[in-house]
């Protein structure tokens, strides 16, 4: 006889149940038959103490069992038993089970009720169904069904929705047995919460039946039956209620605690990442929505397919809060970014990190597109891009990639050029460069390059009436409205970890070719060093600003799919995810990030955004309903509801809220990142000591503290 045979004998042998009315709480004492000593008449004796409990119990076939009396932990010395509740020596215990389910559930949905903050023992009841007995039931509930349907069809009355989906999913599952590709299961659930008071219980299992009413379960106090209910919530596995529910394979995996709706990250592991053997750490978002836990994440982990990201929503939905948060907290890692602000939303943090805040279109702000990448102080020769063979490497094609560039270029400012107007356009180039007495020869590459001014002249000293049209349709840039930007050469060099360039301050007109060059510098940036030194990330924000012209979005492609060579990550920031996704580039760009942040959606964008990521229907409702700040973080083959939280030093540098700015205006604080400091140091491994130390950047201990006052997402 096994203990749990031995148990199920003795908890149906309670033969003398004494009431006592006049209990004050009208309780029903219940104490175990202590009469009968002579052992049980299947094969068992017990050797009895005073108390006229077992101290152990001796089976036929399995010898002693364990102990089993108030020393082993099994068998309690008295137990009340109440309607709702039972007393186990002194502690109280009442029983939910679980008699409504969801209809669509996810990996780890139970964590909630498991990491709930009380007592509270959660038992899973499974059994596995025979397959021919599993179809004839299907075959039973589907002809019930059917049946009720078409008596609700005859009398004229309404069709039941709850009986629909019923036999939906009843023929779905019955064809998928059929296939042998699932089986039928039967689980039951149910809760037991403790408490040390019949008050504290109660509170206990108000607060739990408002969680399960909002995981969309529907909970049951086992009423009369609660000796049953806490009997089948010990680890002996006897399920003394039988409240069952048909499920499938998928869905009854679910159910099991070995998967959680955290991430799988160590926040305090690091990481041998990139190229240059630099160690990074992951970076706190916030917490998870469901758990409570923080979600930290790391972009540039060694086993990531790439280090891009897209993040999208609507608008005021928190995107750049959450995409700027990330960002300083990268920087406290060492790990550099280059942003492409188009609406001057990064000032405050360039000037807080000691940044470059460079903003195109700004009184003395130049950009020259001829300008040859700078060099890397080996010789004016060299270089040490990857694509021109590695440190030392005579990169005699040099000259012509600058050329293909201001091809792209002119297609953005100009549209699409024909092969006769490219042509000519490849002469006027190489013309430009010559009488600025710049040849194919590297010593002549540290010599001013010609400005858009001398290409717009060559091309018209052509003769060509073609050179001289795409001439008088560069006079808008180059002696125009907008001539302003590439009158001089260029005036400020990027930064080596922190780099803005705002396009506010542009004209509609040059949105694209703003963002074009930045990311032309950016490239430049990126491609100096090799191997590199440290992780980086682009940030281009309102990405469908060069996403809307064919140039500009090949170069956005290229930059997603050759950006991991060079220990970069791309992040595609938008609010018109409908439009991005419309278009086939978009589509490529996006198939490159491994992982996204989805925050609130648009309800006409959701379908296309739930295709693209293979969102549930659950997930794709809750996007369109979740709070500022709130959102979906899909990393791999994770997915995480996170609620993004920010110190208030933090947040008084990125939020961009307008009353929370006026109140901050006087007080903006100092993160303690000296200006146009080269190489930060990373935050202490120890998290005792993250909110700041002598030397490193200070963070506030208040990470993931609720802010007070206005809202500054």
């Amino acid at each position: 006889m096994s203990p749990a045979s031995w148990w199920r004998t003795r908890c149906s042998r309670l033969a003398h149940v004494e009431v006592d009315t006049g209990h004050e709480q009208g309780h029903a004492d219940v104490h175990y038959d202590n009469s009968d000593n002579s052992g049980d008449s299947d094969g068992t004796a017990g050797e009895y103490g005073g108390d006229g409990l077992p101290d152990r119990v001796w089976d036929a076939q399995l010898g002693y069992l364990p102990d089993v009396g108030p020393a082993g932990g099994w068998l309690p010395s008295q137990v009340q038993v109440a309607p709702r509740a039972v007393c186990v020596e002194g502690r109280w215990a009442a029983t939910l089970v679980v008699t409504g389910w969801p209809r669509e559930v996810s990996g780890g949905w139970l964590e909630p009720l498991i990491s709930y903050p009380a007592p509270v023992a959660v038992s899973l009841h499974l059994d596995t169904v025979d397959p021919a007995v599993a179809d004839r039931q299907l075959r039973r509930q589907l002809a019930r069904l059917e049946s009720v349907r078409h008596t609700d069809s005859v009398k004229g009355r309404l069709v039941d929705p709850h009986t629909t989906a019923a036999a939906a999913d009843a023929f779905e599952l019955s064809e998928r047995l059929a296939r042998a590709e699932t089986r039928l299961h039967r689980i039951g659930l149910a809760i037991t919460v403790h408490a040390e008071s019949p008050d504290e219980l109660s509170a206990h299992l108000a607060a739990l039946r408002t969680l399960a009413s909002s995981m969309l379960l529907q909970l049951r106090p086992t009423t009369f039956r609660a000796l049953a209910g806490w009997t089948s919530t010990l680890p002996i596995g006897i399920d003394s209620l039988g409240h069952r529910r048909a499920v499938d394979t998928e869905a009854a995996a679910t159910c099991f605690p070995f998967h959680s709706p955290d991430l799988p990250t160590d926040p305090w592991a690091r990481h041998e990442t990139g190229p240059g053997g630099r160690r990074a750490t992951g970076v706190l978002l916030g917490h998870n929505a469901a758990t409570h836990n923080l979600v930290i994440t790391d972009r540039f982990a060694s086993e990531a397919h790439n280090y891009n990201q897209c993040v999208l929503a609507a608008s005021g939905a928190g995107k750049s809060f959450a995409v700027k948060l990330a960002t300083l907290r990268g920087l406290y890692h060492g790990i550099a970014a280059t942003v492409i602000d188009p609406h001057d939303e990064y000032a405050a943090l360039a000037a807080t990190v000691g940044g470059a805040h460079i903003r195109l279109g700004a009184p003395g702000v130049h950009v020259n597109p001829l300008d040859l990448p700078g060099h890397t102080g080996r010789a004016p020769h060299e270089t040490s891009s990857p694509e021109a063979g590695g440190p030392g490497w005579r990169d005699a094609d040099l000259l012509g990639r600058r050329a293909l560039f201001c091809h792209t270029l002119l297609g953005v400012m100009l549209g699409e050029l024909t092969p006769a107007e490219s042509a000519l356009l490849d002469v006027g180039i190489h013309t430009a460069y010559t009488r600025a007495r710049i040849t194919s020869d590297p010593l002549t590459w540290t010599r001013p390059a010609p400005l858009l001014a001398d290409l717009a002249t060559a091309l018209a000293d052509t003769g060509d009436p073609v050179g001289v049209g795409l001439a008088h349709r560069m006079g808008p840039f180059t002696t125009g409205s907008f001539s302003e930007l590439f009158s001089a050469p260029t005036s400020h060099p990027p930064a080596e970890h922190f780099t803005v360039f705002s396009l506010a301050a542009l004209p509609d007109q040059l949105a694209g070719v703003g963002t074009l060059l930045a990311l032309d510098a950016t490239w430049r940036t990126i491609t100096a060093q090799h191997p590199p030194t440290r992780p980086r990330v682009v940030v281009v924000d309102e990405a469908w600003l060069l996403l809307a012209h064919p140039a500009g979005a090949g170069f956005l492609v290229r930059l997603a799919k050759a950006a991991r060579k060079h220990w970069t990550g791309l992040t595609l920031v938008t609010q018109d995810a409908g439009d991005v996704l419309a278009t086939e580039t978009g589509r490529a760009v996006l198939g490159n990030c491994a992982s996204a942040l989805l925050l609130r959606t648009a309800t006409q964008a959701a379908p296309r955004i739930a295709e693209a990521f293979g969102l549930s229907d659950g997930e794709r409702e809750w996007l369109t309903t979740a709070e500022r700040g709130t959102g979906l973080l899909i990393s791999g083959a994770h997915r995480v509801a996170v609620h993004m939280h920010a110190s208030d030093a933090e947040t008084a540098v990125i939020t961009t809220h307008p009353e929370f700015l006026a109140e901050q205006a006087d007080s903006r604080p100092n993160l303690g990142i000296a200006e146009h400091e080269t190489t930060l140091p990373t935050a202490p491994a120890d998290p005792q000591t993250f909110a700041g130390s002598s030397g490193s950047p200070g963070v506030s201990s208040s990470f993931v503290s609720d802010l007070e006052g206005p809202d500054p997402l």
